[in-house]
């Protein structure tokens, strides 16, 4: 049974960035995942921390513990406490605004992410073209007097980057939907979170709804 190894150096010279595409998804994969991670436990902690200092009418207070807090949820509802003066409608596009700025924090890299999906799959098929080119080469040289044998190096290449390109892009397209998923989820959370912080600041009660 043939090795990876002997898979990979028969895909040809196009096989070396296809793998350091597989390389550097998985790096922004494992890394926004731990980023989401963190960020959901800080958001816990903050969330857990400024509930016991929040009554009608301590907006001192809770401003402080925002600005000792470095949790996104601590940001976004600092933000509607700078313009709970300025009524309701404010304080909530207040609170939207700096939710989409941290929308911004939380796409890091995943625009790295979709260019290196779209990066390995045009890489795999571009090593298609070039091992039916490479098969051709060898017709023409032995002048259409070959058996499959000779082809099939050209071949062999040509579906090897495809498979391998394909490998690479499928799991990181995949893995691409889902943390975009949780961050969009997160940012909602959060400005849900905020709006009923404040609603609990304003009138002392829990907002259900």
């Amino acid at each position: 049974m043939s090795s990876p190894i002997h898979y990979f150096t028969a895909g040809g010279p196009l096989m070396y960035p296809i793998l350091l595409c597989s390389v550097v998804a998985l790096a922004i994969i494992i890394e926004r995942w731990i980023f989401l991670r963190r960020v959901r436990g800080a958001n816990e902690r903050f969330h857990l921390e400024v509930r016991t200092h929040l009554h009608p009418g301590s907006l001192d207070d809770a401003i402080r513990v925002c600005r000792a807090s470095q949790a996104p949820l601590a940001q976004v509802f600092f933000a509607g406490l700078m313009r709970v003066a300025d009524g309701e409608d404010r304080t909530r596009q207040a609170i939207e605004e700096v939710g989409q700025m941290e929308v911004a924090e939380f796409q890091r890299f995943m625009g790295g992410l979709s260019s290196i999906i779209g990066g390995a799959t045009l890489l795999g098929f571009l090593g298609t073209v070039t091992g039916l080119i490479k098969a051709f080469q060898q017709v023409e040289r032995l002048q259409g007097a070959v058996n499959p044998s000779v082809l099939a190096s050209g071949i062999w290449e040509a579906l090897l980057t495809t498979a391998f390109g394909l490998i690479v892009a499928i799991p990181a397209s995949f893995a691409h939907g889902l943390i975009m998923s949780r961050i969009q989820g997160e940012v909602r959370q959060m400005e849900e979170r905020s709006r009923k912080l404040m609603v609990l600041l304003v009138t002392g009660r829990e907002d259900g709804a």
